[in-house]
């Protein structure tokens, strides 16, 4: 009776410990998808936030075209500002487009693999009238 007991928890152990492996593989993988989905939507507020003040700027100071991309990058803290590329429109006399362009990066393989190792293209953009 004691090594039939014995052996059903052995037996069971071992299911439990393969059980545990796939529910925790997929867990993770799901958990860092959910950082990059996450780092995305933040890095998509940046940009909108960075056009805003930058068209903003842009309002009070209509030929400052470095002032204007100096007040859009400001905004973008945590990414490289570098990697940012700000354009500034002027659609009419009295408006001003600022639009930032950013490459994001992914982190995990399988959405880096997803889109082929390519970066996601993000844009901020806004436009307003003086």
């Amino acid at each position: 009776m004691l090594k039939q007991l014995r052996r059903a928890l052995a037996s069971e152990f071992g299911a439990t410990i393969v059980e545990f492996a796939l529910v925790a593989g997929i867990s993770t993988i799901l958990f860092v998808g959910l950082l990059d989905l996450t780092r995305l939507a933040y890095v998509s507020t940046l940009l909108q936030a960075g056009a805003q003040e930058g068209a903003r700027y842009g309002i009070a100071h209509f030929d400052d075209t470095n002032g204007i991309q100096q007040a859009a990058l400001e905004r973008l803290v945590g990414i490289d500002p570098d990697a940012a590329e700000v354009t500034i429109t002027y659609p009419s006399d009295d408006e001003i487009t600022v639009t930032i362009t950013y490459d994001f990066e992914l982190i995990t393989a399988f959405a880096i693999d997803l889109f082929n190792g390519n970066p996601i293209v993000l844009r901020g953009s806004a436009t307003m009238v003086r």
